[in-house]
């Protein structure tokens, strides 16, 4: 993406992006786990052969599925299933030139993390949360630090836990990643992307298998105190969407910072990000 100033970048197709993961309504579920694997994403869109979007499938979705169930109805029924049997519909959308604060309200609002964007009714792109966040390298924010901002209300576990119960923390937290703790020093992250790991796996079918042996690791952390633009910097150069959150001495998890936070940050109020332009409101 082109390095632009953020009075350069005020609509949503300036930032987004354009290689759209879709899918048809009659995807296969383990397709689509596959193209989320593969493709690094979180969802999915579903659209028609028009390109009109008709709903979303989610790594949320997926592990609310019936894949970590044990007996073989449920595994017959979830392998069955495809895209339209599984998704959230309407998906979210926005057009292509309504503006990034437009965008970034709606993602905080409906605390989402992405949009398909459409132009006369087809989807031509999607913005993120790391979309937004990018955008943020140059301007400074309004609140300063980490600790102003951080998610302190976290899921943990540890490593020698089953990944099936991890899962279900996942599913009943409505939350994309376990923070991994052992001797109070956080050794790991399970995200979303690590659970989709597991499901292309024999294990996939059982659950089975250990925390440890899918969790991303080493993980990528930031002290309270670490400037937020430091913070964002270091999430883009990870090309990960949160950090860890630890004391001086490594200890932790204190919490963790998500893009979501920093999207959230760009929203209030009092933030930066939204002051007026030089020149207006004056």
């Amino acid at each position: 993406m082109a390095d632009h100033s953020p009075e350069q970048l005020m609509r949503v197709g300036d930032v987004m992006a354009t290689d759209i993961v879709a899918c048809a309504p009659e995807t296969s579920i383990a397709s689509i786990a596959q193209a989320m694997a593969t493709r690094q994403v979180h969802a999915v869109f579903v659209v028609d052969t028009a390109r009109r979007p008709i709903g979303l499938v989610s790594d949320v979705d997926l592990l609310t599925g019936e894949w970590l169930g044990t007996d073989g109805a449920a595994l017959a029924t979830m392998r069955a299933s495809n895209a339209r049997d599984l998704m959230s519909t309407p998906p979210e959308t926005i057009g292509a030139d309504a503006s990034l604060e437009a965008a970034v309200e709606k993602m905080r609002s409906l605390r989402i993390a992405r949009l398909l964007v459409c132009d006369d009714g087809a989807a031509v792109g999607v913005v993120s949360v790391s979309d937004l966040v990018a955008v943020l390298r140059r301007p400074a924010l309004g609140r300063a630090r980490v600790d102003e901002v951080m998610s302190h209300a976290i899921v943990t576990c540890r490593p020698e836990a089953p990944m099936h119960s991890a899962v279900r923390a996942m599913s009943e937290r409505r939350t994309r990643s376990v923070v991994v703790a052992e001797a109070d020093r956080p050794v790991g992250v399970l995200t979303g992307g690590d659970v989709l790991a597991l499901y292309a796996t024999s294990q996939g079918a059982s659950g089975s298998g250990t925390v440890a042996e899918f969790m991303t690791h080493p993980v990528v952390t930031a002290t309270p105190d670490t400037s937020l633009s430091a913070a964002v910097d270091r999430m883009l150069t990870h090309e990960i969407h949160r950090l860890v959150i630890v004391d001086e001495h490594g200890r932790g998890p204190l919490g963790v910072l998500s893009t979501t936070d920093v999207v959230v940050e760009m929203a209030h109020e009092e933030s930066v990000w939204q002051a007026p332009p030089p020149g207006e409101g004056s």
